[in-house]
């Protein structure tokens, strides 16, 4: 079943949802009209998860976005030659993959969370307790849960 239309149990974002407003929960999980809408933050925390935590995946999963200039006959022609090699794979820019590269450098340098990452035996499973579920990125086989996190400003405020 998918972890986000299972309606018989409630997930931490769920609660935040009806704290919002018990609507804003109907629109979201309820709402047979819905459809998740995918922004470029989202489509990027997602590749810099896989391509940490699950990095033998990544290339099954997003493909780059070859620098050509669409303006120009040959670069419209190129771009339609990657599209058809694409498949159901996300696409991302070249300097989002740059970015994603220099993530996991420094994941991998830093010597716990290199340490963590080499303990990881579950990604992404889906655990449920009577009425509430829930899906932590990671969990090592020490015990300790992983949440990975990604955002555009990482200062305290």
């Amino acid at each position: 079943m998918d972890y986000h239309k299972d309606t018989e149990r409630i997930s931490k974002s769920g609660l935040d949802l009806i704290n919002k407003s018990p609507l804003h929960y109907w629109e979201k999980y309820l709402n047979p009209m819905h459809k998740d809408k995918t922004t470029h933050a989202l489509t990027f925390g997602s590749a810099v998860h896989c391509a940490v935590l699950e990095p033998a995946e990544f290339g099954k999963r997003y493909s780059i976005i070859p620098d050509i200039d669409r303006r120009t006959k040959e670069g419209k022609l190129r771009y339609a030659e990657f599209l058809e090699t694409v498949g159901n794979k996300e696409m991302i820019t070249r300097e989002d993959s740059n970015n994603i590269e220099h993530i996991m450098t420094a994941v991998n340098r830093h010597p716990q969370a290199s340490l963590l990452k080499s303990k990881i035996t579950e990604v992404e499973q889906i655990y449920t307790h009577e009425d509430m579920k829930c899906k932590p990125d990671a969990i090592t086989s020490l015990g300790i849960v992983l949440d990975l996190k990604t955002t555009e400003d990482a200062s305290p405020k």
